[in-house]
């Protein structure tokens, strides 16, 4: 028998929060016309939602202090991907959560 001179200590316990996700249902990659870029932005209770900004740079968008992330979709090949041709409609889900505490 082997007896050990030490065991190591129990680590704390990780207090995990659930996920909070910004979605985008039932997207059908066969009815888009091309690939997108998805970007959420999260308004504090009672503010005035503004227009998110458009560019010229995904920097600039990101920059954004309502910024919360991105999601993307390949989209547009339906005519010659049969993976996309055989695909149903999925949600997109953008984790905001980061956001929501700051």
């Amino acid at each position: 028998d082997y007896v050990y001179d030490a065991l190591p200590l129990r680590p704390a316990q990780a207090m995990t929060e659930r996920p909070v996700y910004a979605v985008f249902e039932d997207v059908d990659i066969n009815a888009l016309p091309c690939s997108y870029t998805l970007h959420a932005f999260i308004y504090p209770t009672g503010a005035e939602a503004t227009t998110p900004p458009l560019g010229p740079t995904i920097a600039s968008i990101m920059d954004d202090p309502n910024y919360a992330g991105l999601g993307g979709v390949f989209a547009g090949k339906a005519d010659v991907c049969t993976n996309c041709q055989n695909s149903d409609p999925f949600d997109v889900r953008i984790d905001v959560s980061a956001r929501l505490k700051a």
